[in-house]
């Protein structure tokens, strides 16, 4: 009996630790490193924070007469001293990432020195702060 209780203790303890992200919640304002050629921000935040003029997203285009389609994501940290990045591509799996984005999406997307994509990661995870009004 006294086995039983002590694993059942055990048991509950270590299982607070897996419940302690749990109603977490995230800010994640849009950050560009143009060293590391990485831009990542989720759009609620980016949305709701300081200074204005910031955002980060990534739009899906379809051209008459092309049977790929193409994406481009850009990013802008605003203020005083902006700094914007946008890069695009067409293979067919970052271009099912793009359109996996929604309203309260974190985005982070790396480039190379044309331009192009070479990563873009889609994350909707209850964590990331929503768009205020």
């Amino acid at each position: 009996m006294k086995r039983a209780l002590a694993i059942a203790a055990f048991l509950a303890t270590a299982s607070v630790g897996l419940f302690a992200f749990a109603g977490d919640r995230t800010s994640a304002p849009v950050t560009i490193d143009t060293t590391a050629r990485r831009a990542a921000g989720s759009l609620g935040s980016t949305r709701n924070a300081s200074p204005s003029g910031s955002y980060i997203g990534c739009q899906i285009i379809g051209a008459s007469g092309s049977s790929t389609p193409s994406f481009v994501c850009s990013a802008r940290v605003g203020g005083t001293t902006p700094v914007a990045k946008t890069c695009s591509g067409s293979g067919a799996a970052m271009v099912a990432a793009a359109a996996a984005v929604t309203t309260d999406s974190h985005i982070v997307f790396k480039w190379d020195s044309a331009g192009t994509c070479t990563n873009l990661t889609v994350s909707n995870f209850s964590d990331y702060e929503p768009k205020a009004p």
